[in-house]
């Protein structure tokens, strides 16, 4: 492994510039991979990502004394700003769902290594600033979707080695049956897709850090994800077993509560002392090495001049950013994509009224209709006086139609609240009155499943309209900052926090 002063102190410091931009990312992510959600893979590959970059020292790299490339540098890293502000803002509670914040880590890692490595640094070290993109679930949802296909073909695979071995059972789905009309479920939990992928993203820097061809690498990582598939078959055979012949008491306490854990370390350990079998072996540094290159940068840190402090200045400006994800409403995407059929109006109500609680003796139902609930909060007699309420539920992490789509709408603005809820309000035409509006979605769970609904606030415009509520303290400094800069990015310049009503900044805020 060659080394040099100036690549170790860039790498030391791309360290920890990513570690503080993905600070607020780090800390609002389960430290845990849960067998019930998928997309927690994310946490191995946020922290193996750190790893990687330290393994990265096996390229060959050299501080960069570019003042364009410095210059480019800052340049990806104010547009990384400007594209985290916007999505954030735009996209309102489904930026955390995906983890936006996540997938668009990898520009500011792009800024970092242009600024200490310049461009070659770039082509070095594509395969870290690639394996990043992962940090969000959002590439890999097609396949954590998946959980349910798996859990049948498990079953299915459970249920056949049963008969093999004698066991009178039946299968219906997921639930294998046995003779004495007991019964045990294979379900997402017992194979979930998540723990694979995690295995694979834990298994990709290390393979990184080996010298060997692609193709033996390859080879060597399939060879990692089917010892862990051929063990857990292992395990559900064992557990169906024990499960036929002693009962499910002793099935569950013998191997399901720990085993899962146990094959994955056993898998990682067992895979790195096979891989020399695989043709890969590590660079080893000299004996002397490390001293040499400490008193080598003893001797030469006046070259480097104190650009290597920018990227340390900038991820401090990152984390600063990343403080609001902590108090942000989160909801994974494995949860969503519900059974909207088992969801009545009456349901639905039941779901959002306790967001109302502070105007409950003001509230009235007014309508109902398919997956759709209308209220009205009273504010004295006159119905002039009161705020209309438009309640719709989807099964999918996204904002739908809303009421004010299908009116002329004079001005609008956006405000993001502490919970990362966009709400935006705009003043709006309809029956030749002229109307405040205020609409916004929050994730709702409903029967185990989240759900997004969407709130629409309506009532008469006024100059009353305004809630002292709502201000600069409330949403937070950079909450209120990434505000402006997705309204002036949109164009939008109406009345932004002085339209939003109290009713719909509190509803929005109990997400």
């Amino acid at each position: 492994m060659r080394t040099n002063p100036g690549k170790v102190l860039g790498i030391v410091v791309l360290f920890i510039a990513t570690l503080l931009a993905m600070y607020g990312t780090l800390l609002s992510t389960n430290f845990s991979v849960l067998d019930t959600d998928p997309a927690s893979y994310v946490i191995v590959v946020m922290l193996m990502l750190l790893v990687f970059i330290l393994f990265s020292m096996k390229e060959e790299l050299h501080l960069a004394r570019s003042r364009r490339e410095l210059a480019y540098g800052i340049g990806v890293f104010v547009l990384y700003i400007l594209l985290l502000s916007y999505a954030r803002v735009g996209l309102s509670f489904v930026f955390a769902t995906f983890r936006i914040d996540a997938l668009l880590i990898p520009l500011a890692l792009v800024s970092f290594i242009l600024i200490l490595f310049g461009a070659s640094g770039i082509r070095k070290m594509a395969p870290v600033v690639i394996y990043a993109l992962f940090m969000s679930p959002l590439l890999l949802m097609p396949l954590l979707l998946q959980s349910q296909v798996f859990a049948n073909v498990n079953a299915a695979f459970v249920y056949g080695a049963l008969k093999q071995f004698g066991v009178p059972v039946t299968l219906h789905g997921i639930t294998i049956t046995s003779s004495a009309n007991a019964s045990i479920s294979i379900a997402s939990t017992c194979a979930p897709i998540g723990t694979f992928v995690a295995l694979v993203m834990f298994l990709i820097p290390v393979a990184y850090l080996y010298r060997g061809g692609l193709g033996r690498k390859t080879v060597w990582l399939a060879s990692g994800l089917a010892l862990m598939l051929l063990l857990n078959f292992a395990r559900m055979l064992w557990i169906a077993y024990n499960w036929a012949n002693y009962g499910i008491g002793e099935a569950v306490a013998v191997f399901h509560l720990f085993a899962g854990q146990i094959m994955f370390y056993a898998v990682i350990i067992v895979m790195i002392l096979l891989a020399t079998r695989y043709g890969m072996r590590l660079d080893r540094i000299e004996k002397g090495k490390l001293r040499a290159l400490s008193r080598d940068f003893k001797a030469k840190r006046s070259r480097f001049g104190s650009s290597w402090a920018l990227p340390l200045a900038l991820g401090a400006v990152g984390l600063l950013f990343s403080l609001p994800y902590l108090s942000a409403a989160y909801a994974s995407p494995s949860f969503f994509y519900g059974n909207m059929s088992a969801i009545s109006a009456n349901d639905l109500y039941g779901a959002v009224s306790p967001a109302f609680a502070s105007f409950s003796p003001n509230v009235i139902r007014i309508s109902e209709q398919n997956y759709t609930v209308a209220l009205a909060i009273l504010n004295g007699s006159s119905s002039n006086n009161a705020t209309y309420v438009v309640a719709t539920v989807l099964n999918r992490p996204l904002p739908g139609a809303s009421v004010t789509g299908y009116s002329k709408v004079v001005s609008s603005s956006s405000y993001l609240t502490r919970k990362g809820i966009r709400i935006t309000s705009v003043i709006g035409y309809s029956g030749g009155e002229l109307f405040d509006a205020n609409y916004f979605a929050v994730p709702v769970d409903m029967f185990g499943h989240i759900f997004s609904v969407n709130y629409e606030f309506i009532k008469l415009a006024s100059s009353g309209a305004s809630c002292d509520l709502v201000g600069y303290s409330s949403a937070g400094l950079f909450n209120y900052i990434e505000s402006v800069i997705y309204n002036t990015l949109s164009g939008s310049f109406g009345h932004g926090a002085n339209g939003i009503m109290c009713s719909a900044y509190v509803v929005a805020n109990r997400a």
